[in-house]
């Protein structure tokens, strides 16, 4: 088969199986729609949720200790000698009520509240995570084809050039070597293609694996490769990990809960005091004066002197957990704060760089085409055209990977320290 018709041939196939809205059925999927459907069908984030239920049914839990305790109580018993024999029914109310115990209830409740606020914490930032993992793969899905579609169209227009060779190589115009340069172009960007469509169906699996196995292959994603600058100073950055990094917070919240735990130990070295009634018929060596209905009341205190040093021990290592929590809570917001002062930075340089690549872009087309023309009119060779279009076809890769080099960078950040990095977007003349 001809070159031009073999290229015609893989044309006509790729753009039949990718070309938007080429296929029957497809379901077409913006950003934010596919980070709502991977929020709502990921069984991860779901299961951090169902944490969250589970600590505040705990915290609800560790606060019963400060009301009293109500309850009945029944049998039948009897008590007696060799000679003798007692029985009767027993059935009364009763009541507890724990006055103090060294404070331990209140720290536990301060710890158990510790612990909703971290699974709540944990929550936030799978959602926000899995959301920024969608998008990235989203995005990095509309680079590759933009990149698919680059090739596509240099591939279009090296048979153009291919077949003005061939008429200049017929008029005794070009050699044999200017025919095989683009030959060997042709074969080298169709690799190229192929390896392109082998990058996007991975990125698709990936994204199926996020957004849920129902939605299938049969979805594409929507949009265009944004173009972003970089809003705010890297000052302003650092205040926000401060503030609002969730990765920061758990790590204050972590230390918050063991210097509660702390607390909670400290009970130990302190008295007990509790205080119990009951109504009814009491057990027999309990009723007054053999009276079939009685009460009892009584206040109760007591204080374990010596517990095999549990208690001394339990705290040792409540203030050992408690000094690892804090230097960890303060190495979160150092290490924090210089990765995203290193993150903003290293934005700051993608912005200048893609806006130069905007420019190189505009200057590479109209180099193809100022060269184009003069081989028409016979001033510029082949190899000139070629070369030029291969300049142009690297300018706008080069422009895209540098808008998908600054997404990636933007979402590594907000993954890391669930902190906003503010863009402004701006419209390219050449998409």
């Amino acid at each position: 088969m001809e070159p031009l018709g073999r290229l015609a041939l893989v044309l006509g196939t790729l753009a039949s199986s990718l070309a938007w809205g080429a296929e029957p059925g497809v379901r077409y999927v913006g950003v934010e729609d596919a980070k709502a459907y991977a929020v709502a069908n990921n069984f991860g984030v779901q299961a951090l949720k169902a944490e969250v239920s589970v600590q505040a049914a705990a915290l609800r839990s560790s606060r019963s200790n400060f009301y009293p305790k109500l309850g009945v109580a029944g049998g039948f018993e009897v008590e007696g000698s060799a000679g003798a024999r007692e029985s009767a029914p027993v059935g009364f109310v009763y009541g507890r009520w724990n006055l103090f115990n060294g404070l331990a209830d209140r720290n536990e409740g301060r710890r158990a509240d510790t612990l909703r606020q971290l699974s709540e914490s944990r929550y936030e930032q799978a959602v926000n995570e899995l959301r920024l993992e969608v998008e990235g793969l989203f995005y990095d899905y509309l680079f590759k084809k933009r990149v698919h579609d680059y090739v596509a169209e240099s591939i279009e227009l090296n048979a153009k050039h291919l077949g003005a060779v061939k008429r200049r190589k017929a008029s005794g115009l070009s050699s044999e070597s200017d025919l095989m340069d683009f030959e060997l172009r042709d074969s080298s960007l169709l690799s190229e293609l192929n390896r392109t469509k082998q990058e996007l169906d991975e990125i698709k699996l990936s994204l199926v694996r996020r957004l849920g196995p129902e939605l299938g292959m049969g979805f594409e994603p929507r949009g265009e490769l944004p173009h972003w600058h970089l809003e705010g100073t890297v000052d302003s950055y650092l205040a926000l990990v401060k503030e609002r990094s969730e990765s920061v917070r758990q790590a204050s919240l972590t230390a918050q809960g063991s210097l509660a735990a702390l607390k909670a130990s400290r009970a130990g070295w302190m008295p007990k005091l509790d205080v119990e009634a009951r109504f009814g018929a009491l057990p027999l060596a309990d009723r007054f004066d053999g009276e079939r209905v009685s009460y009892s009341a009584g206040v109760m205190a007591s204080w374990e002197l010596f517990s095999g040093f549990r208690t001394s021990a339990e705290g040792a290592r409540a203030e050992a957990e408690l000094r690892r929590d804090e230097f960890n809570a303060k190495q979160a917001l150092l290490g924090g704060m210089a990765e995203v002062e290193s993150g903003i930075r290293k934005l700051q340089s993608i912005t200048q760089r893609v806006d130069i690549e905007v420019s190189n872009e505009a200057r590479a087309e109209r180099l193809y085409r100022s060269t184009l023309a003069e081989f028409g009119r016979g001033v510029k060779n082949g190899a000139d055209v070629k070369g030029a279009e291969e300049t142009w076809l690297e300018a706008k890769k080069r422009r895209s990977e540098l808008k998908i080099e600054f997404i990636k960078a933007k979402i590594a950040i907000e993954k890391s320290f669930q902190i906003p990095v503010r863009v402004s977007e701006l419209k390219d003349a050449h998409k």
